[in-house]
């Protein structure tokens, strides 16, 4: 998995968006990642908390480390989205996630 800027810089050096879908479960990163092959593609997946209610963050992770591995001519990302904690954002990165955002607002006093 590639870290998210260095994915994203270089599609904004190349001109190109990236598609971060958010699957649901263990088929829906398999299309993801078949899809991406199929159309040369980079990929992000992403995931925010609550979001993907088919699969826990440590289930998805699985998925897409498996299919990262399985399709290893797409460039991946694997970015936690909108996270409510900085203690959240930890375990995401633990877990083996490329990125994350923490929403800032909630910590603004």
């Amino acid at each position: 998995l590639i870290r998210m800027d260095v994915l994203t810089r270089k599609g904004a050096e190349e001109g190109y968006g990236i598609a971060a879908p958010a699957p649901l479960d263990w088929e829906c990163v398999k299309w993801c990642f078949e899809t991406a092959a199929d159309m040369r593609s980079p990929l992000i997946i992403a995931t925010m908390p609550g979001k993907n209610t088919g699969m826990s963050a440590e289930e998805l992770a699985a998925a897409v480390k498996y299919y990262e591995k399985k399709y290893p001519q797409v460039p991946a990302g694997f970015v936690w989205d909108h996270g409510r904690s900085y203690e959240e954002a930890a375990r995401a990165i633990l877990t083996g996630f490329t990125g994350v955002m923490v929403g800032q607002v909630r910590f603004v006093r």
